[in-house]
């Protein structure tokens, strides 16, 4: 792995190192990086297309996952970066709704859009 994909994986494994090894052996470091790169488009573009964003995030198989990943990169951001800061407690809203099966992803997914403030 290269310099940056090691810190992508550290920041988003949160300190466990089988969840790092699961990732490289199933060769998921790119999927890391994608939705990291789509959690950080997700914050600053606009709201249509957000919803647009929020369609393809919630119809993705591994959406948990997924939000469990920008929740866990998130984590690794530094206290004075307030664009993700203010976007935390809504996240954590949508892991919860997404882990559910008895919950409706995109709906969740759109909700979680419109609580992100305008970049």
């Amino acid at each position: 792995l290269d310099e940056d994909d090691k810190k992508l994986l550290a920041s988003v494994v949160s300190g466990r190192p089988g969840a790092a090894r699961a990732l490289v052996t199933a060769d998921r470091v790119r999927d890391v990086a994608r939705a990291v790169a789509g959690f950080e488009r997700l914050v600053s573009s606009e709201m249509a297309e957000r919803f647009v964003m929020a369609k393809t995030f919630a119809t993705d198989d591994a959406a948990a996952e997924i939000v469990g990943w920008w929740l866990a990169w998130l984590h690794t951001r530094p206290e004075h970066d307030t664009a993700y800061r203010t976007v935390a407690s809504a996240l954590l809203e949508l892991h919860s709704a997404v882990t559910e099966p008895k919950y409706n992803r995109r709906l969740a997914f759109e909700r979680f859009c419109l609580t992100i403030p305008k970049s």
